[in-house]
């Protein structure tokens, strides 16, 4: 059944056809009038544009719904939305990215910086203490070759005096007397402190022979009982280390005589597995090792002991109850690998 459309009007009263008709005549043009729309069986909204054929008097029209353009637009929307997200993430991630490289580029940058720092504030530390060791060789030879020769000359000259006085059957003056015990007094202080300094034995024999003077040294200025076990080392270790380990012992004895009570003493130094480790251990009465222990009596001393073993890469550790101290130094033997290795040890 054919429908005639040509009265049809839209809810303004407009008839459509006949406006399209007109709009075509006029040249073509849009126009937005409401149709029936077949897939929904209901009226919707449409635009239309229409030309006139007038070789044969006919128009000819087409059309599409709008809410078709609308959902199309709208799918479209969405797209341009999820690819506007999806390139917003992918700036947002370039971006986070490029931050945390240049975060994790700085902080390497600073560590390196700060670990070049560090080196050189070590490298700087252990070039005062060799000259600080300089120094004490220097002050401990002076003194002993040079202010004790003269004394031991005055104290030859004064006993040379005393047997001139006795073979003149001559009585010795009391101050002569004192003189020569004051001046043989006086020579052997000069040589504790030159030895204190730096001990020539240390220079001459070695770490092994320095432990053992310094302390017959000790037990006979104290009374304390002291146990010294090591390896004989045929091949003697580099003087940086001799001295860094002597430093230890005599510190550690130091404080021991000042601070712990103590009425024994060990020391053992010994080479295993690649370390060499010194303990120096008493059963006096021991500290507070805690960092908020007041330590002003010693702390400073054990300080630079650690800053001297921690600058050959090695370990210094201080434990201490009221059963006694634990000073342990330990010493990586790659530091000085040049001039050791475990064939030149033997046990004591």
């Amino acid at each position: 059944m054919v429908k005639n459309f040509w009265e049809l009007e839209n809810s303004k009263g407009e008839k459509t056809i006949q406006i399209l008709l007109e709009n075509a005549k006029a040249g073509g043009g849009f126009y937005r009038y409401p149709w029936l729309k077949p897939s929904l069986q209901k009226v919707s909204e449409k635009m239309g544009y229409s030309v006139y054929l007038a070789n044969w008097d006919w128009m000819v029209g087409t059309g599409v719904y709008l809410d078709d353009v609308n959902s199309q637009l709208s799918i479209l929307q969405d797209e341009i939305d999820q690819h506007i997200n999806k390139t917003k993430q992918i700036i947002l991630l370039v971006a986070i990215s490029s931050i945390f490289i240049i975060f994790l580029f700085g902080l390497i940058v600073n560590l390196n910086q700060k670990k070049r720092t560090d080196l050189k504030i070590s490298e700087l530390g252990q070039k005062i203490i060799n000259l600080q060791e300089e120094e004490r060789r220097y002050f401990s030879r002076e003194l002993h070759d040079g202010i004790v020769q003269i004394l031991v000359s005055i104290k030859y000259s004064l006993e040379a005096t005393s047997i001139f006085l006795k073979k003149a059957e001559q009585t010795k003056p009391a101050p002569l007397e004192h003189a020569e015990t004051n001046l043989v007094t006086a020579i052997q202080e000069i040589r504790r402190i030159s030895h204190h300094l730096h001990p020539r034995i240390l220079d001459e024999l070695g770490l092994s022979a320095a432990m053992d003077s310094l302390s017959k040294e000790f037990s006979q200025r104290t009374g304390v009982f002291v146990n010294v076990t090591k390896p004989a080392v045929r091949k003697l270790l580099p003087d940086h280390i001799n001295t860094t380990l002597y430093r230890v012992v005599q510190e550690s004895l130091n404080n021991i005589e000042k601070h712990a009570n103590a009425s024994y003493v060990a020391i053992h130094l010994s080479i295993q597995n690649n370390w060499l480790t010194l303990l120096v251990k008493d059963d006096g009465s021991g500290f507070d090792t805690s960092p908020e222990a007041d330590t002003s009596g010693f702390g400073i001393g054990l300080r630079n002991l650690a800053e001297r073993v921690e600058y050959h890469s090695g370990k210094f550790d201080i434990s201490s109850s009221k059963k006694g101290t634990t000073i342990r130094a330990e010493i990586p033997t790659a530091s000085f690998v040049n001039y050791f290795n475990q064939s030149n040890i033997e046990a004591a």
